[in-house]
């Protein structure tokens, strides 16, 4: 369980990903729109665990593509798959918290 927080600004899209044991950052990303209203979140991000956890997990990159769920311009969640360069892959839901 963690918390991702999404910053968008005209030029720009910032992601930082925080879990118990490690934190992520966006390399690159991109707003796709597949027409009819639907959009997808594609990125590229470098995930850093913490010291203790490198053991099982090293310092590694990786990929996603999130559907954005809910009205464009009042999103509910994110929804999708990611895949990482230690070979490992697997689905994403990110719902929406206002703080």
């Amino acid at each position: 369980v963690g918390a991702i927080s999404i910053k968008q600004t005209y030029a720009n899209i910032y992601l930082h990903l925080q879990t118990p044991e490690s934190k992520g950052d966006l390399v690159a990303a991109k707003i796709v729109d597949n027409g009819d209203n639907r959009y997808n979140l594609v990125g590229l991000y470098r995930n850093e665990p913490d010291l203790q956890a490198r053991q099982q997990s090293q310092i590694h990159y990786g990929a996603f593509v999130l559907e954005v769920v809910g009205d464009v311009n009042n999103p509910t969640s994110l929804k999708g798959h990611y895949w990482t360069d230690r070979d490992t892959k697997g689905e994403m839901v990110v719902n929406r918290k206002l703080l």
